[in-house]
């Protein structure tokens, strides 16, 4: 992710491991809709690097998603609040179901700051891994033109022709 600041004291980035999509009725009991989230996790590593996960009930129940985000630029503080109150990140990972985290940093005009998300249904160790695999945070650019390179060179394999352009559309970006 590549994110482009103004000349500030207050830069945030937030994260809301909350909100993912609707939890829906069931149909038995149409009054109980059960918490999108089962379970979250939050780990501050360092200054430049938070890692976490979930489990959601929406888009198969029992879904773990884990990542690891490392920035570019160290924040100057990290704050996590589970269900809207402050708690403390001192003494490692903080589980809740309501968790969102805050990451304040000071920027220039125009700064960029970078952020390198691995993710993986196993585990944070694996995001982490998956995340490193990829290479140094801040290649964004390089890393764009590569996929795109490797994109036009799979596409070129496939010779598609129709009079249809909305078909050739549908073939080319599906």
């Amino acid at each position: 992710h590549k994110y482009t600041f103004p000349a500030t004291e207050s830069a945030h980035f937030l994260l809301d491991l909350i909100h993912g999509g609707d939890a829906t009725a069931d149909p038995a009991h149409p009054d109980a809709v059960p918490p999108a989230t089962r379970w979250s996790v939050l780990k501050i590593v360092g200054n430049d690097t938070i890692e976490g996960g979930r489990c959601m009930d929406v888009w198969g129940k029992g879904r773990e998603i884990y990542f690891s985000m490392k920035f570019s630029k160290p924040f100057d503080r990290a704050s996590i609040y589970s269900d809207g109150k402050l708690v403390d990140a001192a003494h490692g990972e903080v589980r809740g179901t309501a968790l969102r985290c805050v990451l304040d940093m000071k920027t220039h005009e125009g700064e960029v700051v970078y952020v390198k998300t691995g993710i993986s249904g196993v585990g944070m160790d694996s995001a982490a891994a998956n995340r490193q695999a990829e290479g140094p945070v801040g290649e964004f650019d390089g890393a764009r033109q590569a996929a795109h390179h490797a994109w036009r060179h799979e596409l070129g394999r496939v010779q598609v022709t129709s009079d249809d352009r909305k078909y050739l559309e549908i073939f080319y970006t599906g």
